[in-house]
């Protein structure tokens, strides 16, 4: 059994926002190939894009999710099933990529269909001040999202800029936890060190009550993540957007997280798969997490046990 704390279920309006904000960037080179295999696009097809000017490709591409023929909510739902998926977490995670970002009612929408499975965190716009605060408090109390979630790169501000203390604030009165993107990013006018794990250190100190959940594991900087979350009890680390036999392969730079995953912060480790931009079945990815050099028990603990603790999952 497995809670995805980086899920996803790819609609056609989804995709649509999602990659409008790549355009530019190399996130559509890079990960979209595997969003096309995600929702039954050939690659070839969408690799054949990729050469063309951006407007061109733009208009190819959403042609091809037009056409697409995408499973349904229920078709995916039994998917996570089938993979022993016992909860996914949905993240609105582009509030900052494009002017036109994915609402939260729509991943609400998505949510309230199967309750029982599907669990959202709500994308925010830090720059927008009061009004951001006001969609953490709405979007978990009238929308019934279970968390926040950020990308700041997105924001050009590292994590630990003030900017983002009123949120944190709210998620501390809300009892809900935070998802920060954790280290390297593809954006090509933001430094690259603005999302170092560092910068939680002083986010843990400010809010010592504020669940944090590092997005994406920390890489490149995986010694200074291990080591923030060993010193913070709040601090967990989440492995999505990685494919688990890599973080399990010699000289990945992975390797401290196996180590020290495996002992002393075993209990701080939550598995996240973001398999649309792997493009993969979820079923794959979990196989992977069980070949992973790891006690048996530990492997429960990153897949299962430390995510519900995190969430409050009885």
């Amino acid at each position: 059994m497995a809670i995805d704390m980086l899920g996803q279920i790819p609609d056609r309006e989804t995709v649509r926002l999602m990659t409008r904000g790549w355009l530019g960037t190399p996130y559509m080179e890079l990960f979209g190939p595997g969003m096309a295999r995600s929702v039954g696009i050939p690659e070839e097809e969408f690799t054949a894009l990729l050469n063309l000017p951006e407007e061109e490709m733009w208009r190819q591409w959403e042609r091809q999710l037009d056409t697409a023929r995408m499973p349904s909510v229920a078709e995916r739902v039994r998917e996570f099933n089938q993979a022993g998926i016992r909860w996914s977490c949905l993240q609105n995670s582009n509030a900052g990529v494009s002017a036109k970002p994915i609402p939260n009612d729509h991943l609400a929408g998505i949510v309230h269909q199967h309750p029982d499975k599907l669990i959202g965190f709500a994308g925010v716009d830090p720059r927008k001040g009061t009004s951001a605060v006001r969609e953490v408090e709405r979007s978990i109390n009238e929308l019934g999202l279970k968390g926040v979630c950020l990308a700041p790169f997105q924001f050009h501000a590292r994590p630990s800029d003030r900017l983002y203390y009123p949120i944190y604030a709210k998620c501390v009165e809300l009892n809900v936890p935070v998802w920060i993107n954790t280290g390297i990013h593809w954006a090509i006018d933001c430094p690259i060190e603005i999302q170092r794990p560092i910068y939680l250190d002083e986010v843990a100190i400010d809010f010592p009550e504020l669940k944090i959940i590092a997005g994406h594991g920390g890489w490149p900087w995986i010694n200074e993540m291990v080591a923030i979350a060993w010193k913070h009890r709040n601090i967990y680390i989440e492995t999505s957007a990685t494919r688990p036999k890599h973080i399990g392969t010699p000289d990945s730079g992975w390797e401290t997280l196996i180590y020290f995953g495996n002992r002393t912060i075993q209990d701080k480790v939550v598995f996240g798969s973001e398999w649309t931009v792997l493009g993969m079945p979820i079923a794959d990815v979990i196989a992977e997490v069980r070949a992973l050099p790891l006690r048996e028990e530990v492997k429960e603990k990153w897949l299962y046990h430390n995510a519900a603790s995190l969430l409050d999952i009885k």
